[in-house]
C-alpha cells in the first residue's frame, strides 16, 4: 500500500472527536444479532408471497420481481430480451451435461466452472420468472441435477478471485432452493455450508479480495438461512468496509494499483453486496450501505496508535470516478503508473488513459444500488443503451436512487494526482490561519476533488486576495490555472 500522510496537530484531533462522537450515535451498518429457530425466518428476511410465486433469493426483491411480470404481460423489448438471454440459455442447458471438477485450478477448470454456472443461473432464472408454465419443472430439475453433481465433488480453493466465478452457482441455487425436496436441498446446503467455513478461515485482506470473500459468505449465510453466519459474515464485512475508502472516495484498490480498472473491479462485489442486503434486510439497508462514511480509514503504513481517521463512502467512491467516466477529455488518468505491483506494468492498459467503456460491466450490476448515476454512466459510455439492452442492468434497473442524508465536502491534496496529504473541508471561509490549523501547508494545494454542488475559490494571498480562480469542478492538476501550490487562502459554497 502506498503511503499516505496524514497530519496531527491539535486541532485535527479535536475534529477527529467530533467525528467519532457523531458516529458513535449511529448503528452499526448492518448489526448482527443473537437469534433463535423461531425467529431465524424473520432475520433473513426470507419473504414468500403465495399470490405472486415470489420469494426471496440473491437477485431481486419482490418489487423488481412484480415489476418484471408486469413488463413481461405488456413490453415486446422484455418478452425479446428474456426470451434471448434467459429461456435460450435454459433451454441449452437441458440438454448439457454437468462437469464438474474438484478445484478450480483443476485442468480447463475455469471454462468448466463458468459453463456450468451460466447453465444453472440461466435454469434457475427460468424457473423463477416462469414458474406458472407447464414446463416450468423441467428447468428446476436440471438446475438441481448441476447442482447435485458438483456439490459431490467441488472443493474450495484460497484464489478468492477465482472463487468469484462460482456466484452464479448461488444465485442459481438461491432462485430454486425452496422448491426443491429436503434431501437435496440439505446436500447442496452442506456443499456450501463447507464453503463458507473454507473463506471464514481465509486471510483478511484490505482489497478486492476480502470485498469477493465477505460476499461470498453473505451470499451463502442468506440463502440457506442460517443465523450464526450471518452474524459471521457480517461483522467481517462491518469490519472491512469501514476501512475501504478515502475520504475522497479512493478505494484502497484505486491507492494501491494506481488503476480505476480495480476500483471499479471491487465496486462489481460490493453491488452484489448491496443487492443482497436490500432483498433480506430492506432498503435502509442499502441506503446505510451506500453513504454511511468508514469510520475507520486506515493505511497499514501509518503508525498503529494514531487515531482512527474518517474514510468515504461508495457514494463518494462513484463520485471520485465519476469526471473520468463523464468528462474524459478533461479528466485524463493513467492507469497503474504508481501501482505497487509490478505486474501491472506489463498489462497491456498500463500508463494508458482510463477507458470507462471497459467498466460497463461494473456499472450495470452498481445499477442494484444507485440506478440514476449508473444510467448517466452507461449512457455516455453508450448513447443508445437502454434497460433492454442488457440483461443484468435491466434486472436492476427497477430501483431507484438513494438518498444522501450527509452533507458532502470538497477534498485537497498536496501531491498529483490525488495524493500526499489530504484534508476534507466543508462550506466556509478558511484564511491561511485557518488553513494552517487544519494542517494545510500555505502554498502546497496541487488537486482539489469537488462534489456536484459545491464553488471553491482559491486566493493566492491571505484574507481572500491577490489572483484568485473560481472551481467548480474536480480538478486533477491546478496547473491547468497557473494556481499549482499557490494557495493562501479560499472559500467555499454550496451552491
Amino acid at each position: 500500500m502506498m503511503s499516505i500522510k496524514f497530519f496531527t496537530k491539535s486541532s485535527a484531533y479535536a475534529l477527529l472527536v467530533m467525528v467519532f462522537a457523531f458516529f458513535s450515535c449511529q448503528k452499526e451498518l448492518f448489526p448482527t444479532t443473537s437469534l433463535t429457530a423461531t425467529n431465524q425466518h424473520q432475520a433473513t428476511g426470507n419473504e414468500v408471497d403465495g399470490a405472486t410465486g415470489y420469494y426471496s433469493n440473491l437477485l431481486m426483491d419482490k418489487l423488481t420481481f412484480d415489476s418484471i411480470q408486469l413488463d413481461l404481460s405488456s413490453s415486446a423489448e422484455a418478452q425479446s430480451l428474456l426470451a434471448r438471454e434467459v429461456t435460450a440459455k435454459a433451454n441449452d442447458a437441458l440438454m448439457a451435461v454437468p462437469q464438474p471438477v474438484t478445484r478450480y485450478s483443476d485442468t480447463d477448470g475455469d471454462k468448466k466452472v463458468g459453463s456450468d454456472a451460466a447453465k444453472i443461473y440461466a435454469l434457475g432464472l427460468q424457473y423463477f420468472l416462469f414458474q406458472e408454465d407447464a414446463a416450468a419443472a423441467q428447468y428446476l430439475e436440471k438446475a438441481k441435477e448441476f447442482l447435485l453433481s458438483w456439490a459431490a465433488k467441488n472443493l474450495p480453493t484460497n484464489h478468492t478471485p477465482n472463487e468469484s466465478g462460482y456466484l452464479p452457482f448461488l444465485t442459481g441455487y438461491s432462485l430454486i432452493r425452496s422448491r426443491i425436496d429436503a434431501d437435496s436441498r440439505t446436500t447442496i446446503d452442506n456443499w456450501f455450508r463447507t464453503r463458507f467455513n473454507f473463506y471464514k478461515g481465509l486471510p483478511v485482506r484490505t482489497n478486492n479480495w476480502e470485498t469477493i470473500r465477505n460476499l461470498f459468505m453473505l451470499n451463502i449465510a442468506y440463502t440457506i438461512h442460517d443465523v450464526s453466519f450471518i452474524n459471521q459474515a457480517s461483522a467481517d464485512f462491518n469490519k472491512h468496509h469501514n476501512t475501504n475508502y478515502r475520504a475522497d472516495g479512493a478505494s484502497v484498490d484505486f491507492l494501491g494499483r494506481d488503476g480505476f480498472a480495480y476500483h471499479v473491479y471491487d465496486l462489481l462485489f460490493v453491488a452484489q453486496i448491496g443487492r443482497t442486503l436490500a432483498v433480506y434486510k430492506g432498503k435502509s439497508a442499502l441506503d446505510s450501505l451506500v453513504h454511511q462514511r468508514s469510520t475507520r480509514w486506515v493505511n497499514l503504513r501509518i503508525n498503529p496508535n494514531d487515531p482512527p481517521v474518517l474514510g468515504g463512502s461508495i457514494s463518494d467512491a462513484i463520485s471520485f470516478m465519476a469526471p473520468y467516466v463523464l468528462d474524459p477529455v478533461n479528466h485524463v488518468h493513467l492507469e497503474f503508473v504508481h501501482t505497487e505491483w509490478a505486474p501491472d506494468k506489463n498489462r497491456s492498459d498500463y500508463n494508458k488513459p482510463y477507458n470507462a467503456t471497459g467498466s460497463t460491466y461494473a456499472f450495470v450490476e452498481m445499477a442494484s444500488l444507485m440506478r440514476d448515476e449508473m444510467f448517466s454512466f452507461v449512457r455516455k459510455l453508450n448513447p443508445n443503451f437502454t434497460r433492454y439492452s442488457n440483461l443484468p442492468y435491466y434486472i436492476n434497473s427497477f430501483g431507484k436512487s438513494r438518498s444522501n442524508p450527509y452533507i458532502e465536502s470538497v477534498t485537497f491534496y498536496g501531491d498529483l494526482p490525488f495524493r500526499g496529504w489530504y484534508k476534507s473541508c466543508g462550506p466556509g471561509q478558511y484564511t491561511l490561519q485557518n488553513l494552517t490549523s487544519l494542517g494545510i501547508q500555505n502554498d502546497q494545494l496541487s488537486s482539489i476533488r469537488i462534489p456536484t454542488g459545491f464553488r471553491v475559490t482559491l486566493y493566492e494571498h491571505g484574507n481572500f486576495s491577490g489572483n484568485s480562480v473560481v472551481l467548480t469542478e474536480t480538478t486533477i492538476d491546478l496547473s491547468k490555472y497557473n494556481f499549482n501550490d499557490k494557495t493562501s487562502s479560499l472559500k467555499i459554497e454550496k451552491l
